[in-house]
């Protein structure tokens, strides 16, 4: 009865292989848990389905075609495309107007918000620092009107 290695290696894994079960799924309890998180979800999921995946692939299927909403849709293609980037100067003056309101406004916005807030006497109140919104409604509403452009 002389054993090798390997042979008692196989037989210690068969035998444990053996006397472990093999694990089932729990199909019951998360099956269940799952269709009640896709209940709950199922407006969201709708809504994301309807309000913003329908108009954004409808607006890219709209901007391969010349339409104009009296005549049916015709295909262009990548045309529309390489006409905007080309031979269209409106593009290029968006960009800048896009890039100016970025980089000055946004900023100018926050240093006002950020000036004001500290020259007023919330700094010597920081323990009620949540309450500026309350306190303070025109840094929310004159910060966007003066800096504005």
């Amino acid at each position: 009865m002389s054993t090798t290695v390997s042979e008692a290696t196989s037989l210690e894994a068969t035998a444990s292989s053996e006397a472990r079960p093999r694990r089932r799924k729990a199909v019951g309890i998360n099956a269940r848990h799952n269709g009640v998180a896709f209940l709950f979800l199922s407006p969201w999921l709708i809504g994301l389905m309807f309000l913003t995946l329908g108009p954004i692939l409808a607006s890219f299927y709209l901007s391969l075609t010349s339409y104009d909403m009296f005549t049916p849709p015709q295909w262009l293609g990548l045309d529309n495309y390489v006409k905007m980037f080309t031979e269209d100067g409106r593009y290029y003056q968006s960009l800048r107007v896009t890039f100016t309101y970025v980089f000055l406004s946004v900023p100018l916005k926050l240093a006002f918000a950020l000036g004001f807030l500290l020259s007023s006497r919330v700094k010597t109140a920081l323990p009620q620092a949540g309450n500026v919104p309350e306190r303070y409604p025109l840094l929310y509403t004159d910060a966007h009107a003066l800096s504005s452009p």
